[in-house]
């Protein structure tokens, strides 16, 4: 490789990496992009002619940085731009889908709804479930005055973040309502309102024939699920699946990458697991990342190594860390909060 070298703790995991399952734990700042990008790379060389190593991600913005990435690390190695595709996790189910449409009854007609669309319904949505909640929702958000009397926040933000919470749990559970019902009694007195939401939207959608991102992702864990033939040939159009941004995937994202990849497959997964900004507000779950991390029968790599902070930074955050596991005062966040995982320069 000419012009381009891999620090020590990011070559271990070229050369060590045989197949099979694979977790990478990384630290911000370790290079995630740039050991990915070389380990595609390095697969590549033993790939059938129409074979591909999958790179899935969840930006859009990361899916141009990765194909730069690879093609760059190709051309060090004076090979051609070719081997390997990039996809998000949604176009990516969307593809799986157009690999099954031949055989499986979808919907014909059916649109992804864009952003823009899927917000004015939801905000319908939360209009009319408040009005019929509005006494409960007057208790949960309330606001006051100079004389201390209640009156509704001008911009009622919990709402919208509650309800967008709520409708994308119930996208990625089993079962949908019925089993978010039985499962999120945590809502408490959010949850008349909360069903309310996600009953509107969803009526909302199907009268107009739109899908959501997360429900392409549904049905492809679906067709996967039940068609072995599928399974079979995109195992063999992606011998190698490479997961970036690990602790932003969610059990069902999890799901459809491990049923793609097979129990006897080659799925690397690449994570910061004391990252978890999505989460609050998403269904994303750190947790299904580090339980990979736990995993005896999966390969363990780290990225311990950061050059995006100085050292004093770092010495904070490692800090940082030791003073949740040893003084936080709840119990499961000292334990579950954050791993060990010192940062190193």
């Amino acid at each position: 490789m000419t012009g381009f070298e891999l620090r020590r703790e990011q070559q271990r995991v070229i050369d060590g990496y045989r197949g099979g399952y694979a977790a990478i734990s990384a630290v911000p700042g370790a290079g995630k992009t740039t050991t990915l990008s070389a380990l595609a790379a390095h697969l590549i060389d033993g790939l059938e002619p129409r074979q591909r190593v999958m790179i899935v991600t969840y930006q859009n913005a990361a899916v141009s940085n990765f194909q730069r990435a690879v093609a760059k690390r190709l051309e060090e190695r004076g090979k051609p731009a070719r081997g390997f595709v990039v996809r998000t996790l949604h176009s990516l189910a969307s593809e799986v889908l157009q690999s099954v449409r031949h055989r499986a009854e979808l919907d014909v007609g059916a649109r992804v709804i864009d952003e823009a669309d899927a917000s004015r319904l939801l905000d319908e949505a939360i209009i009319m479930a408040r009005t019929r909640h509005h006494d409960t929702l007057r208790e949960l958000i309330q606001d006051h005055d100079a004389s201390g009397s209640k009156k509704w926040p001008d911009d009622p933000w919990l709402l919208r973040k509650v309800a967008e919470k709520a409708v994308s749990e119930t996208k990625h559970l089993t079962g949908g309502l019925d089993t978010f019902h039985q499962r999120c009694e945590g809502y408490g007195l959010w949850l008349p309102f909360v069903l309310d939401v996600c009953q509107g939207y969803q009526i909302a959608l199907r009268e107009r024939g739109y899908l959501e991102y997360d429900d392409l992702v549904i049905r492809a864990v679906d067709a996967l699920e039940h068609d072995p033939a599928l399974r079979e040939q995109l195992r063999k159009r992606w011998p190698y699946v490479l997961e970036d941004e690990a602790q932003d995937s969610s059990p069902l994202l999890e799901k459809m990458l491990t049923l793609i990849a097979g129990e006897d497959g080659n799925l690397v997964r690449v994570g910061d697991p004391n990252q978890s900004i999505l989460t609050t507000f998403t269904n994303s779950n750190v947790e299904g990342f580090r339980r990979w991390l736990g995993d005896e029968s999966v390969q363990q790599f780290e990225l311990a190594g950061s050059s995006r902070s100085t050292e004093a930074i770092l010495r904070l955050a490692n800090r940082f860390v030791e003073r949740v596991h040893q003084d936080f005062p709840v119990d499961a966040a000292r334990r579950n909060a954050l791993r060990i995982q010192p940062i190193s320069t």
